[in-house]
């Protein structure tokens, strides 16, 4: 007897055509461009909470300075009063003495000051910095000239008065000295935001902006973080310090400094 036996064909296979294949990419990109946003808006919000950690250490080390001298702050010990630059003095100081990294000194949204002038520790050809360097974040406290009540119209705008219509000479001092100090303005470090001629970028300098955190590209800043004398820190919306605090050298300073305007 004879036996058959039927293998069934294969099941032709289908594949997709153009029109289908287009569409699924056309899927892909609308998915990607509504995700790419709420991706970047975590990615900016994760640098924001390290800029913090980075404002909270620098603050603890200032405090801790402070209590290990006579609770005199340590001034940045530049010949021209700048927040955003710190003698090689004090540089060292936070390096060596309260082991600030270097990457502390500058904020992770706005990376490209950590290049600037190359001044930090070491000249190209590998000589010592003694000169100040420049850095990523603004200092407040120390520094006499940020108190001076005879040259501080160069410092604030309205001829010396503060926010409210306060004059600087009922408060003594604006920025504190020492941490035993009832300073009008609390702070000690802030993120930068830095304004020339309505300007937040950095001159001609390509990706260093004025501002650590601000919308888009070249937009006005989101906001600042901010260490306090109290040793806290604390981000702090923009809106709550919109106009300038100091201005000195074409630029405008903004900070909230726990008071607004």
């Amino acid at each position: 007897m004879k036996i058959s036996i039927q293998v069934p064909l294969r099941a032709a296979r289908r594949a997709f055509t153009l029109i289908e294949l287009l569409v699924v990419i056309a899927i892909i990109a609308i998915l990607a461009a509504m995700l790419l946003p709420a991706l970047s808006s975590a990615k900016e919000r994760a640098k924001r909470i390290a800029s913090l950690n980075n404002v909270r250490q620098t603050t603890l080390a200032s405090v801790m300075y402070a209590g290990d001298n006579q609770e005199h702050y340590q001034t940045p010990g530049n010949s021209s009063p700048s927040p955003y630059r710190i003698s090689a003095t004090f540089r060292n100081t936070m390096v060596n003495d309260y082991r600030i990294p270097r990457a502390s000194f500058y904020c992770p949204s706005n990376p490209d000051w950590n290049k600037a002038d190359n001044t930090f520790w070491y000249y190209s050809d590998g000589a010592t910095v003694t000169l100040p360097s420049v850095i990523g974040y603004f200092y407040f406290v120390g520094e006499a000239a940020y108190n001076n009540t005879a040259t501080i119209g160069t410092y604030y705008p309205n001829n010396g008065a503060l926010p409210g219509g306060d004059n600087l000479r009922a408060h003594s001092p604006i920025f504190a000295m020492k941490s035993t100090d009832n300073a009008y303005y609390k702070v000690i470090w802030a993120d930068m935001n830095r304004q020339y001629l309505n300007d937040w970028g950095r001159g001609s300098d390509f990706n260093i902006r004025g501002a650590n955190h601000t919308k888009g590209s070249a937009g006005a800043p989101q906001g600042g973080n901010e260490g306090y004398t109290d040793g806290h820190g604390e981000w702090v919306k923009f809106e709550k310090y919109s106009n300038p605090k100091m201005q000195f050298n074409g630029l405008n300073i903004f900070f909230y400094g726990g008071q607004a305007q």
